[in-house]
């Protein structure tokens, strides 16, 4: 594993997908090399290629997708490339994967904070101008996105078309955008050091004091910042909370939270897993900070380091 890994996938028969600087790699449930494939970035008129990959998205019949650089990498379930598409612009290099919409189509952002969407015929830009190096939206059984735009339009509600719904006022919004099933939305500001929380109306329901990134939980929400880890009930009321946190790269390394609603998170050079009420079960100290994390199983975390892949159990 490289510094410079994208981040961790997990496929339908519980293989893993590893993005790192210009490999796509696909490795057996419990760790063994399956195949590697070469993947390459530069777009049409550069030679100059982006050293980060995205996480990779997997799709249908575990083939998967990879952005990186100006284009999207397409990748059958053995290894082999299916298709390169390039695009006008830098797409998002912050590292968390591109979004589905609920139609199959594959929802695009870019380093200038434009909104592309991509279907199996055509590359469509629904909308522009919403800020600097758009993350990945939250994505409703709708199709309205929500959507950070840092330095632009703020942390913003989009219909599928791209249209502006609601505005929520956290203008330099820069961490991973949250939806839960209520529609209710939540996303961090690094800038603004706080993080809002709002119903699928737009209304403030509460202001976390701390940037965080947001994981959904069956209690609301589970918010990882660089100072704590919080779990707060759907309104954003805090629920419980532990010193010490994690700074991800650019909010992409979040907490998991399992069907069983426990938390799985990086806290320093750890991994903390805590029952849904915030106590603790047990602690891992680890090499290194984690680069990625993914729940493979039922209770067993795939740890993306520097120095490797780890499971645990």
């Amino acid at each position: 594993m490289s510094e410079h890994a994208g981040g961790l996938a997990v496929a339908a028969d519980q293989s893993l997908r590893v993005s790192m600087s210009r490999r796509l790699v696909a490795l057996e449930p419990e760790g063994a090399l399956r195949w590697a494939v070469e993947i390459d970035g530069r777009g049409p008129q550069t030679d100059w290629a982006w050293h980060l990959p995205s996480t990779p998205l997997v799709l249908a019949e575990d083939h998967c997708v990879v952005t990186f650089g100006q284009s999207a990498l397409f990748v059958s379930a053995s290894g082999r490339m299916l298709a390169r598409v390039h695009t006008h612009s830098m797409l998002d290099n912050s590292g968390p994967a591109p979004n589905l919409a609920p139609d199959g189509t594959l929802i695009l952002t870019t380093m200038l904070g434009e909104l592309l969407r991509l279907s199996e015929t055509s590359l469509v830009e629904l909308a522009a101008g919403f800020g600097y190096d758009l993350v990945a939206p939250a994505i409703d059984d709708e199709g309205r996105m929500a959507l950070a735009g840092y330095a632009g339009k703020g942390l913003v509600l989009a219909e599928p078309s791209g249209a502006i719904v609601w505005r929520s006022g956290l203008r330099y919004a820069d961490l991973m955008p949250s939806m839960d099933a209520e529609g209710r939305v939540a996303c961090g500001s690094l800038n603004e050091e706080r993080s809002r929380i709002l119903d699928r109306e737009g209304n403030v329901l509460a202001d976390h004091p701390e940037a965080a990134s947001f994981a959904v939980s069956e209690q609301g929400w589970v918010a990882l910042s660089e100072r704590s880890l919080a779990g707060l009930d759907p309104t954003g009321e805090l629920r419980w909370q532990r010193a010490g946190g994690f700074k991800g790269r650019w909010g992409s390394v979040g907490a998991l939270v399992d069907a069983a609603d426990r938390v799985f998170a990086p806290v320093g050079t750890s991994l903390v897993a805590l029952d849904s009420d915030g106590r603790e079960r047990f602690v891992v100290a680890l090499p290194s900070p984690p680069l990625d994390l993914a729940l493979v199983a039922p209770g067993r975390i795939a740890v993306a380091l520097a120095e490797g892949l780890f499971f645990v159990d």
